[in-house]
């Protein structure tokens, strides 16, 4: 992914949507809002989000992604094919926070045809994405509170994923509700997976509790609450190109505090990152906050846990050895 100017994204978004929304009208009907297996056709808006629903559903329901494989969420260009995708399913499940709310406003359009959408995100204790610090619960439509950007990443938190596996269960049995039960059953296994991930991380983390690592993209800011450390990041949660100031803050930071490690992410250049460690002599270690997915993922039921254990893991190795270092 390369750094973008946000605004202009956005304004570029808007205008897209708007001839989008005309030119999907011409070839879409309310005829055509019924899926694949009885309108019960369910479109989750990026990979994350496709996990926890294919674990729930088991075989009940057929779960589809938005975004195709090797797009990162803030890269993604809606076509009208995916506009078509949307508007034939009979559930659409996004991240919220204000992450994918491009499809919540193409859901609009077609809620006279039975679509229905569900905010993975509700009930989740918001970030601020300035300044790190609790923004608001998130509540159904609404990602701020007073004009404050929320941190989008809510995924990668395991406690934030237990909260939006109980949304997306809920969600499955509205439009389902033959099935709650066994949706309840799949979902509750699930919980209990995650559920013991987040007490081993608490474990293998608990010795670094208090310290802070650097990103370059502000993705981990709710795994860092988690476990009672920092995350600092050279870019902002929405990829947006740092200013001088704060590529000085960072000099300033890793010199000041001892950092030796910095984060990297798939799908960023991450340039930023490789000359502050040839500069200082820093570890380059890289965490994936799955914003995109390859072609033929391996293990998809369990490519959430996978990656979220790998990454606490990495984690712990990196504060490891930088203890190792500074005695």
């Amino acid at each position: 992914m390369k750094v973008k100017n946000s605004s202009l994204k956005r304004l570029t978004a808007i205008l897209a949507l708007s001839f989008f929304f005309l030119a999907a009208r011409a070839f879409i009907t309310p005829a055509e809002g019924v899926g694949e297996t009885g309108g019960k056709s369910v479109i989750a808006s990026f990979y994350p989000i496709y996990v926890h629903a294919v674990n729930i559903a088991g075989d009940k329901l057929k779960i589809d992604i938005l975004l195709p494989p090797g797009v990162g969420v803030h890269d993604f260009n809606c076509k009208p094919s995916d506009i078509k995708k949307i508007a034939g399913a009979a559930l659409l499940i996004v991240n919220g926070a204000g992450l994918d709310d491009f499809a919540l406003k193409i859901a609009e359009n077609y809620r006279h045809a039975g679509l229905k959408t569900a905010d993975a995100s509700y009930g989740v204790e918001l970030i601020s994405a300035a300044g790190g610090e609790a923004c608001s619960v998130h509540e159904q439509g609404h990602d701020h509170k007073h004009g404050a950007l929320s941190d989008p990443h809510t995924w990668l938190s395991l406690k934030n994923a237990a909260i939006q596996v109980n949304n997306i269960t809920d969600a499955l049995s509205g439009i389902d509700p033959e099935n709650a039960a066994y949706y309840r059953t799949n979902a509750e296994a699930y919980l209990n997976k995650l559920a013991e991930l987040d007490k081993a991380a608490a474990g293998i983390l608990s010795p670094h509790k208090g310290l802070k690592f650097i990103v370059f993209h502000g993705s981990f800011a709710y795994l860092a609450r988690d476990y009672g450390m920092v995350q600092d990041s050279i870019a902002d949660s929405f990829g947006n190109a740092p200013k001088p100031s704060k590529i000085k803050e960072i000099y300033d930071i890793i010199k000041n505090e001892n950092i030796k490690f910095l984060v990297s992410e798939p799908g960023f250049q991450n340039k930023e990152i490789r000359a502050l460690c040839e500069q200082y002599a820093l570890d380059n270690i890289e965490l994936d906050p799955m914003g995109s997915y390859p072609p033929a993922p391996e293990n998809a039921r369990d490519h959430y846990m996978l990656t979220m254990k790998n990454n606490i893991d990495k984690l712990s190795a990196a504060f490891a050895k930088s203890a190792a270092v500074n005695k």
